[in-house]
């Protein structure tokens, strides 16, 4: 759909909005709204008296006027929003979100855009941000959304400021940052993608040893970032022994700058624990299949998780507010390519000590010896694209 054909469809659907709600005497003006990669917002200032209760009644009915799939209908400070989504949905790519960024904030994770069509991005070394715990049921997009994080984090930063810990039971989820067509390991990686609980909870272990570590001695670089998929399957299998180790690292992780980035399907208190669950302050919620799931997956009511499509549609839980945005998303071929790009230049990871005679650590801080310079930024996508919605960055922190 070309610029003038949008315009025409959204000065259509406006009037259709407005004709509809009058006929039930409900008088509101559709003042402009927003066009993102999924969604069509339409602001809407309704006329005096009317109620909101009753136009988000006709929820069902704006949709089979309007030709959607489903309405939303949420009141924005003294506007209400229609929510529609698109019929030619696009998905928000990372690297070209990253081309749009001049200067992106050290430690920072990109998610994707959100619905003002500005880019959305998580400082992890904030003390409002500690631990993520990314939520939603199959086909929401969980996985996805690690990767584009775990990626962005390691295009971003230099060795000396981030490394990686990838956990993953079902094998499948961080592969493609070690298993390429040039078998090449993203330089950041600490190990190897670990897939076996013992070994999960063998390497948890020697975290929480390094916490204790750094907590002596008042140290919190390089940031260890810890993502792991399917994090309440691990914990089941893990038993008493991983519970420990979590609720330790949840608890204390964030002062050694130690962070967890936990992926899961239903984040019950039974599965992953009351008190490790509680050590998660922010939460990232996809598609759920209920109002309750909803409740359980952010901590907070009504947050409306239940309606999302899916498939990268997320809204982000901190401090008791709710954004709606739509996730990054960099297919396997794309890490690899980045992959390859980053040992291109030389970067070698700090790894884990290996001779027998000695006691597996986490190294402590600096860039190896051997690898040359890391400070020259990775050129992810072409440059010199204007953007959209102008070089602005949403920035939570």
């Amino acid at each position: 759909m070309g610029p003038v054909e949008l315009e025409q469809y959204l000065e259509y659907q406006a009037n259709q909005i407005e004709t509809l709600l009058a006929s039930h005497r409900l008088p509101v003006q559709v003042t402009g709204g927003t066009v993102t990669p999924r969604w069509i917002h339409y602001q809407l200032l309704p006329g005096y008296a009317t109620k909101v209760a009753r136009i988000a009644a006709l929820a069902e009915e704006l949709a089979l006027h309007l030709g959607a799939d489903s309405v939303r209908v949420a009141r924005q400070g003294a506007r209400l929003q229609i929510e529609i989504p698109r019929r030619d949905a696009q998905t928000v790519n990372l690297l070209s979100l990253c081309a749009r960024l001049p200067d992106i904030p050290r430690q920072s994770a990109i998610l994707g855009m959100d619905d003002a069509g500005l880019p959305l991005v998580l400082r992890l070394s904030s003390p409002e941000v500690a631990h993520v715990l990314i939520a939603g049921t199959t086909g929401s997009g969980k996985t996805a959304l690690a990767r584009s994080m775990a990626l962005s984090l390691a295009m971003h930063n230099r060795l000396g400021e981030v490394q990686l810990i990838f956990i993953d039971p079902k094998r499948s989820g961080f592969a493609p940052f070690t298993a390429n067509p040039h078998d090449l390991r993203l330089p950041h990686l600490l190990h190897p993608v670990i897939d076996d609980v013992h070994q999960a909870i063998f390497f948890l272990g020697e975290i929480v040893t390094e916490m204790v570590r750094r907590d002596r001695a008042r140290i919190s670089e390089p940031r260890l970032i810890v993502f792991i998929d399917e994090v309440a399957d691990l914990m089941e299998q893990g038993g008493k022994a991983m519970d420990r180790l979590m609720t330790r690292l949840t608890q204390r992780g964030r002062s050694a700058g130690i962070h967890l980035i936990a992926c899961t399907q239903k984040p019950l208190a039974a599965t992953i624990g009351s008190l490790t669950r509680s050590n998660f302050p922010v939460r990232l919620v996809g598609s759920v299949t209920s109002a309750d799931d909803a409740k359980t997956a952010s901590g907070l009511p009504n947050t409306g998780a239940e309606k999302l499509l899916g498939r990268g549609d997320f809204l982000l839980v901190v401090k008791g507010s709710v954004t709606r945005f739509q996730a990054a998303y960099v297919s396997e071929a794309e890490i690899g390519r980045i992959v390859q790009h980053l040992q291109a230049k030389h970067r070698v990871s700090r790894r884990w000590i290996e001779p027998e005679t000695e006691k597996p650590a986490l190294a402590a801080t600096g860039t190896d010896p051997r690898a040359g310079s890391d400070s020259a930024a990775l050129e992810s996508a072409p440059r010199g694209l204007k953007a959209l919605f102008g070089h602005q960055l949403r920035l939570i922190k």
